[in-house]
């Protein structure tokens, strides 16, 4: 596509990548609250968890659903980012692409299995000592292991390739370029992408959204409306920007002031003095 057609098409697809970050965003913050608001009892050593996951096998199937889907609609958002950024920089690594749908899929499959999988070893086994419950937690199949790993995995390397890139290509300012990287460092880092990555992940595609439909604090890079690869305006910029707008404003004085003309009230004021002087 030449720029003019890339513009379109992004303009075209924009809303639907947006309304996919956003809608993931709400669907892992409604299984963090839901869990955290329907979980009976406390769940502070696997003994307690096997017991839960027997008890209250609803809460963590559905949790996982929830969670699930959020992370397969991160898929059309990261898609849409990446593609933008090739665009405006060719060389980016066509891999990020491919990592971008594989990533949140097998991360999806593998948290949803392993939630199911957990629930029916759990059946009717009651409470555990710790020795065993912990055994139970951790037989796993190996390939739901190896989703785990892989997705979680190859989503991190699709975070680091895609936020680096948008932000080389004028796409992401230097803050959410380095979000973004760290969030797929921390990804990587974490078995399901949980722990500290799940909350700066929400905020990160919440931030995504107001990007891709143009309601970004103080407005998108230059590189969104020219369509190549110009540095998203540091601060200092800005700042320096505004200058010379008020400088080039401020230098044009009023007609009127300038001509001289003796019926305007400035000039015909001025000639009263000097003849009161005389």
């Amino acid at each position: 596509m030449d720029v003019e057609q890339q513009l379109t098409w992004e303009k075209r697809r924009a809303p639907a990548a947006a309304a996919c970050a956003t809608i993931s965003a709400l669907l892992s913050l409604a299984a963090f609250l839901y869990f955290g608001v329907a979980v009976e009892g406390e769940i502070s050593n696997d003994s307690q968890t096997v017991l839960a996951y027997d008890e209250q096998s609803n809460l963590f199937i559905t949790t996982s659903i929830l969670r699930a889907a959020a992370l397969v609609l991160l898929i059309p958002a990261l898609m849409y980012l990446f593609k933008a950024a090739k665009a405006r920089r060719p060389e980016t690594p066509a891999v990020g692409l491919t990592l971008a749908v594989i990533g949140p899929a097998l991360l999806a499959a593998g948290g949803l299995v392993s939630a199911i999988d957990r629930v029916n070893a759990a059946d009717g086994e009651g409470k555990l000592s710790e020795k065993a419950a912990e055994e139970l937690l951790r037989d796993l199949p190996g390939w739901v292991t190896g989703f785990a790993f892989g997705g979680s995995l190859a989503f991190a390397i699709a975070l680091i390739i895609i936020a680096l890139s948008a932000m080389r290509a004028g796409l992401l300012s230097r803050f959410m370029g380095i979000l973004g990287i760290g969030l797929g460092v921390l990804t990587g880092l974490s078995a399901l992408g949980g722990g500290v990555a799940a909350p700066l992940l929400i905020f990160y595609f919440v931030a995504l959204a107001l990007l891709f439909l143009g309601k970004w604090p103080g407005g998108r890079g230059p590189a969104w409306d020219s369509g190549e690869a110009i540095p998203w305006p540091t601060q200092v910029d800005r700042i320096k920007a505004m200058e010379e707008q008020k400088a080039a404003e401020g230098g044009d004085r009023p007609p009127e002031i300038e001509s001289g003309d003796p019926d305007t009230p400035q000039t015909a004021s001025r000639t009263k003095r000097k003849r009161k002087r005389r």
